[in-house]
């Protein structure tokens, strides 16, 4: 089922066709390409949809944070300039060719995403004071 764990893969792949299976992290349709951060328990790796794929294409953009995923494809180096030197497979992508939901996940109450701001966040920022009442019997 697994070839390689996400946070695993590197240049030394390039070329090779891989199977992986974790979890959504995060997932992006930027003009008409879907971007998905797939992780497991070795790291974090990101993998491309592309439109021509129709069938693949729309299951990957049913995807939300959380689902458990198989996917197959082909490990190929980031374009230039948007390589990620702060993820240690941030010099490749994986080109998505089959995709499989193991398991779907419910909508989460709040996000996990670091890069996405929730209601909570204007509870925390210091606007609404929270006041801390505590009475001490002596």
């Amino acid at each position: 089922m697994r070839s390689h764990y996400c946070g695993k893969l590197n240049e030394s792949h390039i070329g090779q066709e891989v199977e992986l299976v974790g979890w959504v992290n995060r997932c992006r349709d930027l003009g008409g390409v879907i971007f998905l951060d797939l992780r497991d328990r070795e790291g974090v790796i990101q993998v491309v949809y592309d439109p021509d794929l129709k069938e693949t294409f729309e299951l990957a953009n049913s995807l939300r944070a959380e689902f458990c995923v198989s996917i197959k494809g082909l490990v190929r180096p980031r374009p230039e300039g948007q390589i990620n030197k702060d993820m240690g497979t941030g010099g490749v992508e994986v080109l998505g060719k089959e995709l499989t939901i193991i398991n779907r996940s419910e909508p989460l109450p709040l996000t996990l995403d670091n890069h996405q701001t929730t209601g909570t966040d204007s509870l925390s920022s210091g606007d609404h004071p929270i006041l801390l009442v505590s009475t001490l019997v002596l």
